[in-house]
This record gives structure tokens, sequence and C-alpha cells, in this order.
């Protein structure tokens, strides 16, 4: 029975660390980063701010990956990707019988070590360092109070593994038999509970003095004689930043070489480049590395897969590992970036997504280059371009010869960033994107003009004026207003709206007097009917009209 229950109680409710810092696996995990010798050498400060990003955002630290992946080279002594870390280590954990009996595998086919339970990838980890060559280290085992609670000097910190009655007392009367098929579960009851109860000399020092004041004078003098050897090890805010320097220095030195930042590289050539050297020289080999190439301004959609095209232009296969980081260079990373979740809604100038059911992002830049080097007269090309290949692309067919290939031949060659795009230069050129001479996108026959019997239209697909198909993103701001190429949505007024510049849709007509909308057909509008609904217009009406 507990004689000192105020002592008892203010060990079990003193806190001084996160949840997975109170755990014999963090413990572990501390002693062999500190007494171990790898490639890797990241600091336990360092590493623990790591694992507390990954539990707190799900996101995969790049110096744990990395850590991994020097410890996987040198046990299994094999080269290890980041493609394949989690294979690799999947294996390990089976052959070399870290998992045990009973218990199944945390890392499945379909599971990321990220995405693990802290405790249980301190546990990996520390069979990983232990595997290198490195000794098991333990913590340094202080004294035993009076209720048997024993007391760890862990580095500069200080640590009480629970005691009998302390257990008891801690244990939940509801807590039921634990399943120990999962390692969570098997790690949470092995070895016992254990708190960090000190990290700074304040902290050890009342931590002696309150054992003092309840009587615990035997484990309050060991603690004592422990302070000095534990202040050594406790760092300051400037050996912190210190310790970081030395580390991301010496990880520059590990690491593999970055991609080409923009700016950082000589550009690729261009397509008419290669076309005007493959006269001179043998097609280039298919072998060529990624970095000689261009990337395809149409990939993930280019259907382009000739030899020249191939040698010449890059289609990247392999997943960025520096994806949202500023090693990737973005637009012009030779890896594959995640898709965009805006699909077909976006037309962004400087999304870094790839985009499959929209154009990609370089062939955008690209015409909008194009137009602002051609000067005013592409305006209205290039507004037919957006509006056909973007919004009203339902018919799905696809262009051979028309009036945009004209224009597209037309406007390359008197384009000044044609001549300017071949000189060499350390930046890949603003005014010479990637070009590819195959451009098959699909775009639509329909005219550039929006029908006005939308959505009442019986002709459906085969009516030769466009029918909105996305929403408008400027509603109800949109100077447009009835001629707008996107959706506003459905009039409340349907079926009773006599205000023939309505920007909503109408599926009914008014029986009370047909509105000068639907008076003039497609084509053949009424003079006083303008295509453009002027802003004075759009002013006049009421606030319950523009809602």
């Amino acid at each position: 029975l507990a004689t000192n229950v105020p002592l008892l109680n203010w060990l079990r409710f003193h806190q001084c660390g996160d949840d997975f810092v109170n755990s014999y696996q963090y413990v572990l995990l501390s002693e062999n980063i500190r007494n171990g010798n790898f490639a890797v050498n990241i600091p336990l400060f360092i590493l623990t701010e790591e694992l507390k990003m990954e539990e707190e955002t799900q996101r995969e630290s790049l110096h744990i990956r990395e850590l991994i992946c020097s410890l996987l080279k040198r046990v299994e002594n094999t080269n290890i990707l980041y493609s394949n870390h989690n294979d690799a280590l999947r294996e390990f954990l089976e052959k070399r019988n870290m998992i045990p009996k009973g218990v199944t595998n945390p890392l499945l086919p379909n599971i990321k070590f990220y995405t693990l339970p802290t405790e249980v990838k301190m546990r990996i980890l520390v069979q990983l360092i232990q595997h290198n060559g490195n000794g098991a280290y333990t913590p340094k085992h202080i004294g035993t109070d009076s209720h048997s609670n024993e007391y760890y000097i862990v580095g500069g910190r200080l640590y009480m593994k629970y005691g009998r009655i302390l257990k008891e007392m801690t244990k939940d009367d509801n807590d039921s038999e634990v399943s120990f098929t999962s390692l969570k579960e098997y790690l949470k009851n092995l070895n016992g509970i254990w708190k960090c109860m000190a990290t700074t000399e304040k902290m050890w020092k009342n931590i002696v003095l309150i054992l003092e004041n309840f009587d615990e004078l035997n484990i309050s003098k060991l603690i004592t004689a422990s302070q000095e050897r534990a202040f050594e090890m406790i760092m300051t805010d400037e050996q912190e930043r210190h310790k970081r320097r030395e580390y991301e220095e010496h990880m520059k030195t590990l690491q593999p070489t970055p991609q080409p930042r923009r700016g950082s590289y000589d550009a690729p050539p261009s397509y008419e480049e290669a076309i005007r050297k493959s006269s001179e020289t043998p097609i280039l080999n298919s072998s060529t590395s990624r970095e000689d190439k261009t990337r395809c301004m149409h990939f993930p959609c280019c259907s382009k897969k000739d030899a020249l095209h191939l040698s010449t232009f890059h289609h990247p296969s392999e997943e960025c590992q520096y994806f949202g980081t500023s090693e990737c260079p973005g637009l012009y990373c030779r890896y594959k970036h995640p898709y965009c979740s805006k699909g077909p809604k976006c037309f962004g100038l400087e999304c870094v997504y790839e985009h499959s059911s929209s154009r990609p992002t370089l062939l955008r830049i690209h015409l909008a280059r194009r137009e602002k080097s051609s000067g005013p007269s592409s305006s209205s090309f290039v507004s037919r371009l957006i509006i056909k290949d973007i919004i009203f692309s339902g018919t799905g067919r696809t262009r051979t010869k028309s009036f945009v290939e004209k224009e597209d031949r037309k406007t390359e060659s008197n384009s000044p960033a044609f001549a300017q795009g071949r000189s060499k230069s350390r930046e890949p050129p603003r005014d010479r994107p990637v070009y590819n001479p195959s451009n098959q996108l699909p775009i639509s026959n329909k005219k550039d003009r929006r029908c006005h019997f939308f959505p009442r239209c019986n002709k459906r697909e085969q009516c030769e004026f466009a029918h909105p198909l996305v929403k408008c993103t400027a509603f109800p701001n949109c100077r447009l207003g009835r001629d707008c190429p996107f959706k506003h949505g459905t009039c409340t007024k349907d079926g009773n709206c006599d205000n023939a510049y309505c920007p909503y849709e109408h599926d009914k007509v008014s029986p009370q007097q047909p509105p000068a909308r639907y008076q003039g057909i497609n084509g053949n509008r009424s003079a006083g009917m303008s295509r453009t609904t002027s802003i004075s217009n759009l002013s006049m009406m009421s606030g319950e009209l523009r809602r």
C-alpha cells in the first residue's frame, strides 16, 4: 500500500515532454543515436522535430527518409532508392525476424513508413541502427526510490520507470485485455511505463528539491551526483544552431546531386534546333540522360512516340521526391508531379501540377507568350483557343488542318521569341518555351458564340453554337452578362422573367411577354440587341436579379 501518496500523485501528473518522448522506444533511440556511428549522423533534437512533424502533419520527412536509406544500404549492401525504400524496409523486417511472434508486420505493401505510429517507427529505427555494426546501447541506471520507481539518465534527460504501486494507480479500471497482434500495442506493454522528468538544468534541480521535501533523501543524493554528467550533455541554443549547421553541411555531401533549379543549368535545345542538327548528325541515342533533354510541354497528353521526339524531349516516368520543397525546379522539373485537383477547371500559368484533362502549364505559357510577342492581332485567336479547347470540349472531335494550325505556324515563325531562342542561356528562356510540333489537343468545331437558347436548345450536340459546361467563377461580378461562356445558374424567376438582360439561365419561356433574348436567333440577332452586355446595363439591374 502506498505510504506517500502526495509524492506518487506528483510523479504521476508531472509532464515535461510530448507523448512519444515518454516511452521506452524513445529512450533506446536516444541512446543509439547519440552513441552510434553511421553515415547520416542526425542530431537527436532534429530527429525529434522530424518525428513530431510527421505525427502532426502526416507528411514524409526528408531527413528520416535519408537516414533510413543510408542504414538500409549498409545492411542490405544494395542500392536503395527513394522510390523503393519502403519495400526494402519491409523485406528487412521479414528476413531478419524483427517482428515478434504473433505480431503482424506493420509495414504492409499499401502502407508507407511515415504513416506508422511514432512508437513503431522508433522501434524500427533502433533495429536498423543496431544492425549497422553498432552495439545495443541502454540507458544508465541511477537508483530507485522507496516506491520502486527507477531513475535513469538518458543524455541530458532524467527518466523514471514506473514502479508497481504507481503503475497500479495509473491503470484504468476499464482497461481490458490488449490484443498483441498489433506492434503498437505490443510495444505499449513492453518494458513498462517510462516518463521524462527533466530536460534542463533547472528541472534537474527542482526534481532534487521535491524529492528531498518528500523525504526521498537517498535517490535525491544519487540524482545530484549524476547532475554534473547530465549538464555536460545538455546543449544550449547556440550549440544547437551550430550542430544544425554542421548537419546541414554534412547532408549536402551525402545527398544525391539535386535536380537542376531554374536558372542553374543550360537550356536544352528547342525542337527547331534539334531538327536543324538532325540533318548534320545522326539521331540522338534514346539513352541520353534526362538532363540533356527538354521536357515535353504536352506531357502527359503527348502521343508522339517517334525516335527523334523521344531522343529530344523528355517524358517523366519517376515521381519527384523533392516536390513541394526548394529542391524542386517547378515547371521544368524532370520528374512527375501529382495531378492537379482542379482537373479541367485549372487555367493557371503557374500551376506546377500535372494536367491530363486540361492543357499542361508549359503549353499555356507557350500560347500566352506567343500572344504577347505577336501583338494584339492574335488576342482573338488565343481567346478562341481557350474557349474551344477548354470550355466547350464536349464533342470529342479532333482537329486536322484547321485555322488554328495555320495561325500556329504563322505566329511561331514571325515571333521574335523564335529568333531569340537560338542563343544559349544559363536560364530556361522565357520567350522560347518547349515546342512540340504534334499539337494534337482536341478542340471543338462549334462557333465561338454562346447559344442563346441554352439550356432550352433541343439540338444538343448538333448545335453549331457553344453550350456552357463550366460554372462562372466571377459571377455575380461577371461583366459579360448573358453572353458569358460560363454557366450562371438558373434564374429564380424562371418562367416569369421579362428582363432581356438577365444573366441567369432560363429553362422556361415567360408566358407574359417573350423576352427580347428569344426574339432574335443565333447568328441573326436584332440590331437593338448587342452581343456583349455593357457595364451600364448590368449596373441598372436590380439587386434581386444580380444576386
